[in-house]
């Protein structure tokens, strides 16, 4: 049998099935372990199972009903099918037990949701072909569509329960593919703007007056007499080339000058800190390592 897409191969509109009756403690998982033959043929055009709650008829009169225990809560779902499959979805699920370890969660019941039957039901007497939706079909065509069971989510084209495992290994691979091409494009970039930089960087390395800080500094200076490679000053006493800027360790000032044995002083104070940290932290991950033991015997 030819797979189901939306349309079909023959151009024939998908039919609406509902399946009721699903047990209270069921999801989507549970219900692609029921239906995996179907779902993995990709005969689904739709299943995208909500978890709605199924409204029980009852049709006793009242005082019966007090007296009759109340019938337990189930679930439903609308999904499409295509025409050509529907009756062999009827003849596979309907009145299947949902698990044959435990028969109080019932079996499934498969009915038409869209007044459609197929030809071999009504002669089997197993359905009417309704011309027009009855009310309880419309109120579930109308439920189903605000919980959002007749609209595929991102991700899942068949819905949460008919997207087949072919389809979402696909949909991984070219999501995968996706993401490793807007990396590398970022990459690219990235390393494009970098390039800009280092070369900006180094077209204003060099002499001075070829940055742009420095342009500036030279026009201003040549103004008022200063020529390149000259020290500056009344009688060019000056220094000729700037000043460049020198990392100072601690927290000294310009200009401040220590002896070696300052210096060897603040080394030894240093690391005598360093000391101090560190056995802090080690005794901080020892009382967290006793904390965390207690905790496992106790818990």
């Amino acid at each position: 049998e030819g797979k189901g897409g939306e349309g079909g191969s023959n151009g024939e509109k998908p039919t609406l099935v509902k399946v009721s009756s699903i047990p209270l403690t069921w999801r989507a998982i549970d219900l692609r372990k029921f239906f995996k033959d179907f779902i993995e043929a990709e005969r689904f055009v739709l299943f995208n199972f909500k978890g709605r709650r199924e409204k029980l008829l009852q049709h006793a009169s009242r005082k019966q009903k007090q007296k009759q225990r109340q019938p337990p809560e189930v679930q439903c779902c609308l999904l499409k099918l295509q025409q050509q499959h529907a009756l062999t979805f009827y003849k596979a699920y309907h009145r299947r037990p949902w698990s044959p370890l435990d028969p109080n969660l019932g079996a499934c019941a498969v009915s038409s949701a869209d007044g459609w039957y197929p030809k071999e039901l009504r002669q089997a007497g197993a359905a009417t072909g309704n011309l027009y939706l009855t009310i309880r079909q419309r109120n579930d065509l109308k439920l189903a569509t605000a919980a959002g069971e007749l609209r595929a989510p991102p991700g899942w084209p068949r819905g949460l329960v008919g997207t087949s495992a072919r389809e979402l290994q696909e949909l991984a691979a070219a999501k995968e593919s996706a993401t490793v091409s807007a990396s590398l494009a970022a990459t690219n970039k990235k390393r494009k703007s970098f390039d800009g930089l280092g070369a900006s960087i180094a077209s204003s390395s060099g002499a001075v007056g070829s940055g742009r800080g420095m342009d500036f500094a030279a026009k201003m200076m040549k103004k008022y007499g200063w020529e390149e490679g000259v020290g500056i000053g009344k009688r060019n006493q000056g220094i000729s080339a700037p000043i460049e800027a020198q990392a100072i360790p601690g927290r000294r000032g310009i200009g401040f000058e220590v002896t070696p044995a300052e210096e060897d002083a603040e080394r030894r104070q240093r690391n005598k800190e360093s000391r101090m940290r560190k056995r802090v932290a080690r005794r901080k991950r020892r009382e967290e390592k006793e904390a965390q033991k207690l905790n496992r015997m106790f818990h």
